[in-house]
């Protein structure tokens, strides 16, 4: 889920301080994206979708959820 947000964050890194690292690895961060692509792609689709499915499972085991409070005692 948060390989677009590292992959983003490596690029502008790359670019901001070491573009000749960049060039260097420019055919291997591209076939790195084609893969990330494929691989959370459809899941990404799905999460837009609907996001609910996304967040349910954090919310319900979410250490401040009024249910896991009151089990906890």
């Amino acid at each position: 889920r948060v390989v677009f947000v590292i992959f983003g964050a490596l690029l502008v890194y790359l670019l901001l301080f070491d573009r000749k690292l960049l060039r260097a690895n420019l055919i291997g961060l591209a076939w790195l994206a084609v893969g990330a692509l494929i691989a959370l792609g459809p899941m990404t689709v799905f999460f837009v979708q609907h996001p609910a499915a996304w967040l349910s499972r954090s919310q319900q085991v979410l250490v401040f959820n009024p249910a896991v409070i009151e089990h906890s005692r």
